[in-house]
């Protein structure tokens, strides 16, 4: 199968993985250090899309940021 995956930072795109490949129980990950920045975001989404429907939201996780700071 194969996906499509975007974050978002306040409804913008801000990175894109445009065609992950994956076998059936195999995983993908990736880390990524997020700015400072986005703290005070107000939504952080991650979107993935199968690219056999690409208009149609296949998976959607968010980050819900606790307001601490350090």
């Amino acid at each position: 199968m194969r996906y499509k995956v975007q974050l978002l930072v306040n409804n913008q795109v801000v990175k894109e993985w445009p065609t992950i490949t994956l076998n059936n129980g195999e995983q993908w990950v990736d880390n990524l250090v997020l700015p400072p920045e986005w703290a005070q975001a107000s939504s952080v989404d991650a979107v993935l899309y199968r690219l056999d429907k690409p208009d149609q939201v296949y998976r959607h996780v968010w980050l819900q940021h606790n307001g601490a700071t350090q």
